[in-house]
């Protein structure tokens, strides 16, 4: 599913000094925002945030997997800005629940991301599934 088109002034209201960095900051608080809407009902608990923004390498996420479902989480939420960590999303497992295309998320009428090394067109919104879906890399690590 594809949202509808973004325009976004708090981004010079942002937490940051940096404006770059605003602009990340909302981004990732919309999606983020946005996930509850998409996420199938039986999902009860996401992953701990305190768990975010370790920046943890694909070998870990196994790790992570368990420990989460240890603490009871039943899904998996994931937030991906580029094209490498989509496929790596997807590889793992997750299913995209939504994207925030690049071409509608806008400061002042203009794209806040354009020509982007990766070829990105768009942030996406991703789950798994714990009882339903086989966690853990489809791929070789």
């Amino acid at each position: 599913m594809i949202l509808t088109i973004f325009n976004f002034l708090d981004i010079k209201n942002g937490p940051y000094k940096n404006h770059n960095l605003n602009r990340i900051a909302v981004l990732l608080e919309e999606l983020s925002w946005q996930t509850g809407k998409f996420l199938p009902k039986t999902a009860q608990k996401l992953v701990n945030k305190n768990y975010f923004n370790f920046g943890l390498a694909t070998k870990s996420a196994a790790i992570l997997q368990k420990l989460m479902i240890d603490q009871g989480c039943t899904h998996e939420a994931g937030y991906c800005v580029a094209t490498g960590t989509w496929k790596m999303s997807k590889k793992f497992g997750h299913h995209t629940i939504y994207s925030l295309p690049y071409d509608r998320f806008l400061e002042n009428g203009k794209p806040v991301f354009e020509n982007l090394n990766d070829k990105a067109k768009a942030a996406y919104a991703t789950y798994l599934d714990y009882e339903k879906d086989r966690f853990g890399c489809k791929c070789h690590i």
